[in-house]
């Protein structure tokens, strides 16, 4: 099954099966408070941005592909309400009220939900250790900043 983190949606390219062509590039992907994928900014070659919801969506190693242009919708910019940014940055404990980190990033999978949290415990334990990877489900969200983790979770 697919997996990547949501930071690595931008730039990738959106193919079109019914063209059979690269017809833009994601500009973002927009988590909703339920931890799933609620829609994806793209920017088509002309520079034009469209928003593609996540039921005309196949996400794969390579590529965002859709199976036509006509599930795309017009967007203009505006205040997006993702828990993605929301949750960046915050900081993430084990049971026994140690720091594990802080949220770098979401991991999500081919069915388009958040499987996992990326966590950050700084730049030496990064490149030592490797970053935590939690399942989002073990985590509990005590307040608008903090999270507890039920396990450490695995490296990255």
């Amino acid at each position: 099954m697919v997996s990547m983190r949501v930071r690595n949606l931008k730039n990738l390219p959106v193919f079109c099966n019914a063209t059979a062509q690269v017809i833009g590039r994601v500009e973002r992907g927009v988590i909703g408070d339920d931890f799933t994928l609620a829609y994806v900014i793209v920017e088509l070659a002309e520079g034009e941005m469209k928003l593609i919801s996540p039921r005309d969506i196949k996400l794969s190693d390579e590529a965002l592909v859709i199976e036509s242009v006509d599930g795309m919708k017009s967007y203009l910019y505006g205040e997006e309400l993702s828990i993605y940014s929301k949750k960046i940055g915050d900081r993430i404990y084990d049971l026994q009220g140690q720091e594990l980190g802080i949220v770098s990033d979401f991991v999500i999978t081919g069915d388009l939900k958040v499987h996992a949290v990326e966590v950050s415990g700084g730049v030496l334990q990064d490149l030592l250790n490797g970053r935590n990877c939690i399942p989002v489900q073990e985590i509990s969200w005590k307040s608008i900043y903090t999270g507890v983790a039920d396990q450490e979770g695995s490296k990255l």
